[in-house]
């Protein structure tokens, strides 16, 4: 085992509330999401930007595997807060719905990106996952509310469709966290992995 986990899953869905609480324990190293990096680019409005956000994002998922890398020889147990995956639930999303057709170029990224000496599978993948009132007020309740289009039911449902469609190279393992605890997703994740709190 590389001891190596992705939290993912649409926005509001837990999945920061579940790694800050995972990395309470001993020898646990969390790698922020994508989206916290300072390279980050903002959300694209076109089909242009996104083909170049893509890009982005693929340079700095080969930083955050290579930092997964480096803790993992050191025996940490890694757990990232998303993977490249979001982006293509993202783009899978806004194909369904017609906005633009980024997703063919992401799978390629993707695909691609597997296969580089510096991606590391992950072991598992737990993707998150909540009814949309419960995402609504928990928007409410965040440090950075998130903009009315991330969070309607459409385009949630398509992110959760590619969820559960998608053949990643890892195990997939679905947490429903609605009407649940705070601590729950976490709670679930360590009863899998049989982790100590």
């Amino acid at each position: 085992m590389k001891n190596l986990y992705v939290i993912e899953g649409a926005s509001n869905s837990g999945k920061t509330t579940t790694s800050r609480i995972l990395s309470e324990i001993p020898n646990v190293e969390i790698i922020e999401e994508f989206m916290d990096h300072p390279l980050s680019p903002k959300p694209s409005k076109n089909i242009e930007e996104e083909l170049k956000n893509q890009q982005i994002f693929l340079e700095i998922e080969k930083e955050r595997m290579i930092l997964a890398s480096s803790l993992l020889k050191r025996n940490k147990i890694v757990f990232m807060e998303r993977s490249y995956l979001s982006i293509l639930a993202v783009s899978y999303a806004f194909l369904k719905l017609g906005k633009y057709n980024g997703y063919d170029n992401a799978l390629r990224i993707y695909k691609d990106m597997i296969n580089q000496a510096w991606y590391v599978n992950p072991d598992i993948t737990f993707i998150l996952t909540a009814d949309s009132s419960e995402k609504l007020k928990r928007n409410l309740n965040r440090d950075k509310i998130l903009q009315n289009n991330w969070v309607k039911n459409d385009f949630e449902f398509y992110q959760n469709e590619f969820y559960d469609i998608m053949e990643i190279w890892s195990r997939k393992e679905f947490i429903d966290t609605t009407g649940k605890s705070k601590a729950y997703a976490s709670e679930c994740i360590c009863k899998s992995l049989k982790l100590r709190r």
